[in-house]
């Protein structure tokens, strides 16, 4: 029995068939393609992350078991939250395209590095169904926090009656641009 998987492309079929446990000759079970269909589409997210579903099944004539599958497609990206951070800042670091096919995986790394920049407090992705059989929308609720910083340092020295100081001011997301900026003084007798 051989297994069909139109509309699988971004995923080797040798290892997309892999994980059918269908014996060649045996006998279909409906709930064993719904278990394989179930695995695939882990693997795919694990490995590949790939958002995929199987709107049609069929078993042809010939005993051949033909899976439509349908890649998840990116259609709008949004975000909400963002306050003083300007939306160009975000899409920036956000590698998914709209229109393209979505990679889960790499999406969280995206994520992950917008959040290592610490302009936010949190991140939260919410991945949502369309009206179209092979798209989704991802809406991205931010909140932000503080970037700027302010520091003021005062010492003396018994040893010689001398006053030192400093000051520093900065701004790790300056005017929400994701440019820094700081600027420091230290006083100093000598």
């Amino acid at each position: 029995m051989e297994i069909r998987l139109p509309g699988l492309n971004a995923m080797p079929l040798d290892e997309a068939l892999a994980v059918f446990t269908i014996e060649p000759g045996g006998i279909i079970n409906r709930n064993t393609i719904v278990k394989d269909l179930r695995a695939l589409f882990a693997r795919a997210q694990e490995d590949y992350g790939l958002i995929l579903k199987s709107p049609a099944q069929r078993i042809n004539s010939d005993g051949s078991v033909e899976l439509e599958i349908v890649e998840m497609r990116l259609r709008n990206l949004s975000f909400t939250g963002l306050v003083k951070t300007k939306e160009d800042v975000v899409r920036r670091e956000i590698s998914a395209v709209e229109g393209e096919v979505f990679d889960a995986k790499e999406f969280t790394r995206d994520l992950q590095d917008l959040f290592m920049l610490g302009y936010f407090e949190s991140i939260e992705p919410e991945v949502l169904e369309t009206e179209e059989p092979d798209r989704l929308d991802v809406r991205i609720e931010f909140t932000e926090g503080k970037t700027g910083t302010i520091s003021l340092s005062l010492g003396y020295n018994t040893n010689d009656g001398e006053l030192t100081g400093g000051f520093q001011i900065g701004d790790a997301n300056l005017f929400g641009t994701g440019n820094r900026l700081s600027f420091g003084m230290e006083m100093n007798p000598d």
